[in-house]
């Protein structure tokens, strides 16, 4: 679509951009502008047509890991179009744009929670990893043990630091965890219309081996009392422990407990008996914007050694586009131009092969991957790829 202007917000924009959001989201101007303050105007994007606002986003500045390696990414979020400008194409070509910026920045990724897939799927995203809902029973957890060495206290603003310590300590053993920026970190810690509290399980070191971050809400006149986990982490199995007798301590004046995490949790591991809930409640998103750097960058096993021939297709990044070896070795990976390209995919495909969510087989069936020419793929070139890219089921906890 011709005649649309991409570009930074500008003051004289916020004014037509919040009432436009506003209605996009249901929400209240001041909402959104507040909302605007704290991501700041340096990260928010619109496009216009006829020097007017028609469309409007915010880049998430953050990292995501995968092989325990932190890849630099740009997370998309409010997405909004206003109503006389939808069904153009203006939010399209809005994300095409985006992603230009990104690949010209160097970013290898870009993730985003979709709330129409065909839109995101047409610019190079595909699903790559999920975000469930956990709820169970305090009565469930089991008691807390003495551990020696390890005391509870209440979170302090100064704790920031170490809590994060604890976060990335865990985050890097999974796949799909973000690296959080001090935006997604008061997102934690600034529950909108909510109190929240923070506890930390310290050594005698004063390093955070667990902590979380809670608020409660009371059923109606009944004594039961909810409790929501904005954020749960530990580093070691007594932080675990901990963490979860701490929550078995609720039990006297709750009933349940519920949080977001990815498909596999370390807090449902302790849960002994039957009796909680993990439900599916979104996908997130991915899309490879630098290639040879997405690739380079991430983690690998140390123990593998393997090549993978790919010939890729990208309708928006020239330079993603055509046959690339990927050469894995001791934990480190090279890309070169070149190869026999006997496994072929779009953009889109290579996003859940990256993140471990499908292995190369599952994309096959699925029509996402194929041998050259369309036929079928060589069987022990899917093996090495799904062995090369295979790792910890990918999810998060956040919502972006």
């Amino acid at each position: 679509m011709s005649g649309i202007e991409y570009r930074p917000i500008l003051d004289t924009d916020t004014e037509a951009v919040g009432k436009m959001l506003a209605t996009s989201f249901t929400c209240k101007v001041e909402e959104v502008s507040d909302w605007h303050e704290r991501v700041g105007l340096e990260n928010i994007r619109v496009a216009l047509i006829d020097r007017q606002p028609a469309a409007a986003l915010v880049l998430i500045r953050m990292g995501m890991w995968f092989g325990g390696r932190s890849v630099p990414a740009v997370g998309i979020q409010g997405v909004g179009t206003a109503p006389e400008f939808r069904s153009r194409g203006v939010c399209r070509e809005m994300m095409r744009a985006t992603i230009r910026e990104a690949h010209a920045d160097g970013v290898p990724l870009s993730a985003l929670y979709a709330a129409t897939f065909p839109l995101y799927r047409s610019v190079g995203y595909e699903f790559a990893g999920g975000w469930f809902k956990a709820e169970a029973p305090l009565s469930l957890f089991p008691r807390s043990k003495n551990y020696e060495g390890l005391h509870l206290r209440r979170m302090k603003e100064e704790d920031h630091p170490i809590v994060a310590e604890c976060y990335t300590k865990r985050a890097q053993a999974c796949a799909g965890m973000l690296d959080r920026n001090n935006v997604l970190w008061q997102r934690i810690y600034r529950q909108r219309n909510k109190e929240v509290e923070g506890w930390v399980l310290v050594n005698d070191d004063q390093q955070v081996e667990g902590y979380l971050v809670y608020s409660a809400e009371r059923h109606g006149n009944d004594l039961g009392v909810a409790y929501t986990l904005h954020d749960i982490g530990a580093c070691t199995p007594r932080g675990w422990g901990g963490l979860g007798g701490f929550l078995r301590s609720l039990y006297s004046m709750g009933g349940e407990v519920s949080w977001h995490c990815g498909p596999s949790d370390p807090l449902l591991n302790m849960l002994p008996e039957r009796g909680f809930s993990l439900v599916w409640e979104e996908d997130w998103m991915l899309r490879i914007v630098n290639l040879e750097s997405a690739l380079s960058s991430r983690g690998w096993s140390p123990t593998l050694n393997g090549e993978v021939h790919l010939d890729i297709s990208d309708d928006l990044i020239e330079s993603n586009n055509g046959r690339f070896v990927l050469a894995v070795s001791s934990g480190q990976a090279t890309v070169k131009a070149g190869g026999d390209g006997c496994l072929c995919m779009g953009i889109n495909g290579l996003a859940p092969l990256y993140s471990g969510r499908h292995s190369a087989e599952e994309l096959e069936m699925s029509g996402l991957l194929s041998g050259a020419n369309h036929a079928a793929a060589d069987t022990d070139a899917l093996a090495e790829a799904t062995s090369l890219f295979a790792g910890p089921a990918p999810g998060m906890p956040d919502m972006f």
